[in-house]
Protein backbone atom coordinates (compact mmCIF):
# COMPACT_ATOMS: atom_id res chain seq x y z
CA UNK A 1 0.00 0.00 0.00
CA UNK A 2 1.29 3.57 -1.13
CA UNK A 3 1.77 5.90 1.68
CA UNK A 4 -0.95 7.77 -0.23
CA UNK A 5 -3.57 5.30 -0.33
CA UNK A 6 -2.30 5.00 4.20
CA UNK A 7 -2.81 8.85 4.39
CA UNK A 8 -6.67 8.88 2.71
CA UNK A 9 -7.82 5.47 4.92
CA UNK A 10 -6.66 7.71 7.84
CA UNK A 11 -8.86 10.15 6.69
CA UNK A 12 -11.30 7.95 5.96
CA UNK A 13 -11.30 6.27 9.41
CA UNK A 14 -12.29 9.25 12.02
CA UNK A 15 -15.06 10.44 10.32
CA UNK A 16 -16.35 6.90 9.55
CA UNK A 17 -15.84 6.40 13.54
CA UNK A 18 -17.46 9.97 14.74
CA UNK A 19 -20.28 9.01 12.64
CA UNK A 20 -20.66 5.21 13.83
CA UNK A 21 -20.96 6.97 17.44
CA UNK A 22 -23.09 9.59 16.90
CA UNK A 23 -25.87 7.19 14.21
CA UNK A 24 -25.39 4.69 17.30
CA UNK A 25 -26.31 7.11 20.20
CA UNK A 26 -29.09 8.80 18.23
CA UNK A 27 -31.04 5.18 17.39
CA UNK A 28 -29.91 3.68 20.89
CA UNK A 29 -31.93 6.52 22.16
CA UNK A 30 -34.93 5.25 21.37
CA UNK A 31 -34.18 1.96 23.36
CA UNK A 32 -32.98 3.83 26.19
CA UNK A 33 -37.10 4.58 26.63
CA UNK A 34 -37.89 1.02 26.44
CA UNK A 35 -34.91 -0.55 29.05
CA UNK A 36 -36.19 2.49 31.68
CA UNK A 37 -39.72 1.83 31.18
CA UNK A 38 -39.18 -1.99 31.67
CA UNK A 39 -36.71 -0.83 34.72
CA UNK A 40 -39.87 0.78 36.20
CA UNK A 41 -42.02 -1.60 35.72
CA UNK A 42 -39.83 -4.44 36.88
CA UNK A 43 -37.59 -2.80 39.56
CA UNK A 44 -35.03 -3.75 37.26
CA UNK A 45 -31.55 -3.10 39.01
CA UNK A 46 -28.26 -1.06 37.02
CA UNK A 47 -26.90 -4.44 35.89
CA UNK A 48 -30.38 -5.80 34.35
CA UNK A 49 -30.70 -2.13 32.65
CA UNK A 50 -27.23 -2.18 31.31
CA UNK A 51 -27.49 -5.97 30.27
CA UNK A 52 -30.92 -4.93 28.08
CA UNK A 53 -28.94 -1.86 26.55
CA UNK A 54 -26.13 -3.84 25.63
CA UNK A 55 -27.58 -7.29 24.43
CA UNK A 56 -29.36 -4.50 21.56
CA UNK A 57 -26.06 -3.05 20.77
CA UNK A 58 -25.24 -5.30 17.84
CA UNK A 59 -28.63 -5.05 16.13
CA UNK A 60 -28.49 -1.30 16.00
CA UNK A 61 -24.57 -1.34 15.13
CA UNK A 62 -25.39 -3.77 12.16
CA UNK A 63 -27.20 -0.82 10.54
CA UNK A 64 -24.44 2.27 11.45
CA UNK A 65 -22.07 0.47 10.44
CA UNK A 66 -23.10 1.42 6.52
CA UNK A 67 -24.62 4.48 7.49
CA UNK A 68 -21.31 5.54 9.48
CA UNK A 69 -19.35 4.64 6.58
CA UNK A 70 -20.97 6.12 3.74
CA UNK A 71 -20.81 9.55 6.24
CA UNK A 72 -16.85 8.82 6.27
CA UNK A 73 -16.45 8.70 2.83
CA UNK A 74 -18.57 11.95 1.53
CA UNK A 75 -16.73 13.85 4.31
CA UNK A 76 -13.30 12.77 4.00
CA UNK A 77 -13.77 13.35 0.34
CA UNK A 78 -15.47 16.58 0.76
CA UNK A 79 -12.65 17.68 2.82
CA UNK A 80 -10.36 16.67 0.13
CA UNK A 81 -11.71 18.62 -2.57
CA UNK A 82 -12.48 21.68 -0.07
CA UNK A 83 -8.67 21.54 0.98
CA UNK A 84 -7.78 21.17 -2.73
CA UNK A 85 -5.96 18.05 -2.10
CA UNK A 86 -7.61 16.30 -4.91
CA UNK A 87 -6.74 19.14 -7.60
CA UNK A 88 -2.89 18.18 -5.79
CA UNK A 89 -3.07 14.91 -6.63
CA UNK A 90 -4.67 15.23 -9.93
CA UNK A 91 -1.20 17.47 -10.79
CA UNK A 92 0.58 15.18 -9.32
CA UNK A 93 -0.61 13.07 -12.90
CA UNK A 94 -2.84 10.66 -10.39
CA UNK A 95 -6.54 9.91 -11.66
CA UNK A 96 -9.58 8.77 -9.80
CA UNK A 97 -8.12 5.41 -9.45
CA UNK A 98 -6.19 6.27 -6.89
CA UNK A 99 -8.84 8.00 -4.62
CA UNK A 100 -10.91 4.67 -5.57
CA UNK A 101 -8.71 2.00 -4.22
CA UNK A 102 -8.36 3.44 -0.66
CA UNK A 103 -12.26 4.33 -0.48
CA UNK A 104 -13.21 0.04 -2.13
CA UNK A 105 -10.08 -0.99 1.01
CA UNK A 106 -12.45 1.52 3.65
CA UNK A 107 -16.08 -0.03 2.38
CA UNK A 108 -14.49 -3.32 2.21
CA UNK A 109 -13.49 -3.45 5.53
CA UNK A 110 -16.75 -1.42 7.08
CA UNK A 111 -18.75 -4.53 4.89
CA UNK A 112 -16.91 -7.52 6.76
CA UNK A 113 -17.11 -5.97 10.20
CA UNK A 114 -20.86 -5.65 9.98
CA UNK A 115 -21.05 -9.41 8.53
CA UNK A 116 -19.23 -10.53 11.55
CA UNK A 117 -21.55 -8.54 13.79
CA UNK A 118 -24.67 -9.30 11.59
CA UNK A 119 -23.08 -13.48 11.35
CA UNK A 120 -21.56 -14.06 14.85
CA UNK A 121 -22.21 -11.26 17.46
CA UNK A 122 -25.95 -10.54 16.86
CA UNK A 123 -27.52 -13.84 17.30
CA UNK A 124 -25.68 -14.38 20.27
CA UNK A 125 -27.05 -10.90 21.71
CA UNK A 126 -30.40 -11.91 20.93
CA UNK A 127 -30.58 -14.93 22.87
CA UNK A 128 -29.01 -13.19 25.60
CA UNK A 129 -31.52 -10.45 25.54
CA UNK A 130 -34.56 -12.97 25.20
CA UNK A 131 -33.09 -15.18 27.94
CA UNK A 132 -32.50 -12.53 30.23
CA UNK A 133 -36.09 -11.03 28.97
CA UNK A 134 -37.77 -14.17 30.30
CA UNK A 135 -36.21 -14.28 33.42
CA UNK A 136 -37.67 -10.87 34.42
CA UNK A 137 -40.80 -11.53 33.34
CA UNK A 138 -40.66 -14.96 35.31
CA UNK A 139 -39.59 -13.25 38.30
CA UNK A 140 -41.87 -10.38 38.24
CA UNK A 141 -45.02 -12.63 38.15
CA UNK A 142 -43.17 -14.67 41.23
CA UNK A 143 -42.41 -11.93 43.10
CA UNK A 144 -45.46 -10.13 42.59
CA UNK A 145 -47.71 -11.77 45.26
CA UNK A 146 -44.97 -12.01 47.92
CA UNK A 147 -44.87 -9.81 50.73
CA UNK A 148 -42.77 -9.25 53.46
CA UNK A 149 -43.36 -10.16 57.19
CA UNK A 150 -45.89 -12.77 55.93
CA UNK A 151 -45.84 -16.58 56.57
CA UNK A 152 -47.02 -18.46 53.22
CA UNK A 153 -48.08 -22.33 54.51
CA UNK A 154 -49.59 -24.91 52.66
CA UNK A 155 -52.29 -23.31 51.38
CA UNK A 156 -49.95 -21.32 49.42
CA UNK A 157 -47.25 -23.87 48.69
CA UNK A 158 -47.50 -27.36 48.93
CA UNK A 159 -45.29 -28.92 51.49
CA UNK A 160 -43.74 -25.26 52.13
CA UNK A 161 -43.60 -22.61 54.98
CA UNK A 162 -41.86 -19.38 53.64
CA UNK A 163 -41.29 -16.42 55.67
CA UNK A 164 -39.10 -13.38 53.94
CA UNK A 165 -38.70 -10.70 56.06
CA UNK A 166 -37.82 -7.93 53.55
CA UNK A 167 -38.01 -7.57 49.71
CA UNK A 168 -35.29 -4.93 48.37
CA UNK A 169 -37.16 -2.37 45.75
CA UNK A 170 -35.30 -2.08 42.81
CA UNK A 171 -33.63 -5.35 42.56
CA UNK A 172 -35.56 -7.77 41.47
CA UNK A 173 -37.35 -9.18 44.11
CA UNK A 174 -33.95 -9.95 46.23
CA UNK A 175 -35.36 -11.20 49.54
CA UNK A 176 -33.68 -10.68 53.64
CA UNK A 177 -33.92 -12.68 55.95
CA UNK A 178 -35.54 -15.54 54.29
CA UNK A 179 -37.06 -18.83 56.44
CA UNK A 180 -37.96 -21.88 54.24
CA UNK A 181 -39.28 -24.97 56.15
CA UNK A 182 -40.55 -27.64 53.77
CA UNK A 183 -41.87 -31.24 54.96
CA UNK A 184 -42.28 -34.52 52.74
CA UNK A 185 -45.41 -36.43 54.71
CA UNK A 186 -44.36 -39.79 53.04
CA UNK A 187 -41.06 -40.16 53.85
CA UNK A 188 -41.11 -37.67 56.74
CA UNK A 189 -38.02 -35.68 55.75
CA UNK A 190 -38.22 -32.17 57.09
CA UNK A 191 -35.51 -29.43 55.92
CA UNK A 192 -35.08 -25.89 57.41
CA UNK A 193 -33.37 -23.23 55.81
CA UNK A 194 -32.42 -19.81 57.27
CA UNK A 195 -30.62 -17.15 55.32
CA UNK A 196 -30.07 -13.76 55.25
CA UNK A 197 -30.24 -12.94 51.76
CA UNK A 198 -31.66 -14.47 48.74
CA UNK A 199 -33.41 -14.38 45.09
CA UNK A 200 -35.73 -15.79 42.74
CA UNK A 201 -34.58 -17.83 40.43
CA UNK A 202 -36.67 -19.78 37.45
CA UNK A 203 -36.80 -23.72 37.67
Amino acid sequence: MTPLSRYLLRQLLLPTLIGLLLFTFVMLMNELFFVAQKAVAHGLGWGASGRLILYELPRLVVMTIPMGTLLGTLVAVGRLSADHEWVGMQSAGLGPFALLRPVFIHGSLAALAALVVYMVVFPQASFASRSLQKEIMFKAHLGADLRPRVFYTEADLPGTVLYVDEIRPGTRGQLENVLIHRSEAVSGFDELILAREGDIYPS
